[in-house]
């Protein structure tokens, strides 16, 4: 009688777990850059799948949405800060670096690469300090020895290469955000050593996680599966029209 009641109540909490998924609601925070990294796709594929939950898009600086989630104002959130928490689990999601953005006439503009410690003397236009973006960076010129010269802060890419392109201050970004503007009067120029981004989808680590956020983890998981899947193949036949090419001179 106990193992019957067992599977009653058990099969009593899948239908609860699937109703909730079905008609559920997950609010969602973003940082301003999600467009570049091919997130939205991610959130028109859940919707399209399970078009019953009504999704909140939340937009803020990585400090505010980290702490939007802490007090659960918000599900979940995409951000560039990895920190250790007992109530947050950070999972990496998307790989990328930082890059130097400049205007055509700046002394650095025909540079293919330059070095952190070249930048001692430049001014600045950078994300606001809340970012992690900003605090990347800022960690980055302490170890190399200096504080970067910053007069402005802005949080909108496109408003920040508007000041580059006046020659007010150079920028730096992260390379897909920076070629996602393709903007032919900004020069991008590899900044080394390597400053890397990741982009993280946070959510509360605790025992009683709701329904519709699991399934969200869940169909997050096997769509970077996808991706990784679709990439991999991109670059698959990226080489083999290469190396065709290549035979095809070669015979002629």
């Amino acid at each position: 009688a106990q193992r019957i009641m067992s599977q009653v109540n058990e099969a009593r909490r899948s239908i609860q777990e699937y109703v909730s998924i079905v008609k559920g609601e997950l609010t969602l925070g973003t940082i301003a850059v999600i467009g570049s990294y091919n997130l939205p796709n991610l959130i028109k594929s859940f919707q399209d799948s399970f078009p019953g939950i009504k999704m909140h898009i939340v937009e803020e600086q990585c400090e505010v949405l980290l702490s939007m989630l802490n007090s659960s104002r918000i599900d979940a959130a995409f951000v560039q800060i990895s920190r250790p928490s007992p109530v947050i689990q950070f999972c990496p999601m998307l790989s990328d670096r930082m890059v130097v953005v400049t205007s055509p006439n700046h002394p650095l503009a025909n540079r293919v690469s330059v070095n952190i410690n070249e930048l001692r003397n430049e001014s600045f236009i950078l994300t606001p300090p809340t970012s992690g973006h900003n605090q990347d960076f800022n960690n980055a010129c302490a170890l190399a020895g200096f504080e970067p010269n910053v007069i402005l802060n802005c949080s909108i890419v496109k408003t920040m290469l508007s000041f580059v392109r006046e020659e007010i201050g150079i920028t730096v970004l992260s390379s897909k955000v920076a070629m996602a503007e393709k903007d032919p009067d900004m020069r991008v120029i590899e900044l080394t050593p390597v400053i890397p981004r990741t982009v993280y989808m946070a959510t509360r680590n605790t025992p009683d996680t709701p329904p519709t956020i699991k399934m969200f983890m869940k169909f997050t998981r096997q769509w970077l599966k996808t991706q990784e899947s679709l990439e991999k193949a991109k670059i698959s036949a990226a080489y083999s029209s290469s190396a065709n090419g290549n035979i095809r001179l070669i015979c002629s």
